[in-house]
């Protein structure tokens, strides 16, 4: 009986002497079911589950936080356009509801719908309407108030008005909601163009 490297062995040898290789057929079979290396299975990886986006209101403590300071610049920038070019108001509410969803985008790593972005907007002006209301009530409703409209707008008509309690109050509610509904939507369409202006490659919810 020889091995395959060349050594004489015993007929009853299982395994050479010299080389160690087995020599029948069930210690073959045995030592390489040893050696085979058994594949572990890799897991696969979970699947990416999107991130549900926070919800846009006044409990999204982020939401809240944005809002205000850019209300608060806002109220600022009003105030001293308010007394050199009136009309761009309106242009300066969209301003404030775009920076509103710019920096609440880049804070958060979130992407918005544009009913979100119209919230975050109108949330900035709704923070501002308060005192932009008791300012409007001050001035039609207190002497000093009278005095500075009378001497900013000095009109037989402003004059009638303010002379008349029932006129002035019915024009306060009237001004007051009227800037209320075009604050909050001039606001909103600040948000919805920001939410339309996003990357491409954001996730859209």
């Amino acid at each position: 009986m020889r091995c395959t490297c060349g050594a004489v062995l015993p007929e009853d040898a299982r395994f050479c002497h010299k080389c160690g290789k087995p020599q029948y057929e069930e210690d073959i079979e045995r030592l390489k079911a040893f050696e085979t290396p058994v594949e572990t299975p890799v897991a696969a990886a979970p699947p990416d589950v999107p991130k549900t986006p926070a919800h846009i209101g006044f409990r999204n403590g982020k939401a809240v936080r944005i809002t205000l300071v850019v209300a608060a610049f806002s109220l600022f920038a009003l105030s001293m356009i308010a007394s050199v070019a009136p009309p761009l108001a309106l242009p300066m509410l969209i301003a404030a509801g775009f920076v509103s969803v710019r920096i609440y985008l880049i804070r958060t790593t979130e992407s918005l719908t544009p009913s979100g972005g119209a919230t975050l907007g109108a949330m900035t002006w709704l923070w501002l309407y308060p005192l932009e209301a008791a300012g409007t009530v001050y001035e039609f409703f207190t002497p000093q108030g009278r005095t500075l409209l009378k001497s900013a707008f000095n009109t037989p008509e402003l004059l009638h008005l303010l002379d008349d309690p029932q006129k002035v109050t019915v024009f306060v509610v009237a001004v007051l909601l009227v800037a209320l509904v075009l604050g909050g939507l001039f606001a909103a369409i600040g948000g919805i163009l920001a939410v339309r202006w996003q990357p491409r490659n954001r996730p859209s919810h």
